[in-house]
């Protein structure tokens, strides 16, 4: 399951074109976890430059 996740926050391209596939809510979900990472990580990179 990591290693799925893994790959999809490498290949976003490939996450989105498996929306149409299969797995829907699988991808999404995946998907999801993979935005909120990339968000907090731009959050604390935003938070150090101010401080």
């Amino acid at each position: 399951m990591v290693s799925i996740l893994f790959f999809n926050c490498q290949r976003r391209h490939w996450f989105w074109h498996s929306i149409f596939v299969d797995s829907i809510s699988i991808d999404i979900s995946i998907g999801l976890v993979c935005f909120a990472s990339f968000l907090r990580a731009r959050l604390v990179q935003l938070h150090r430059v101010d401080s």
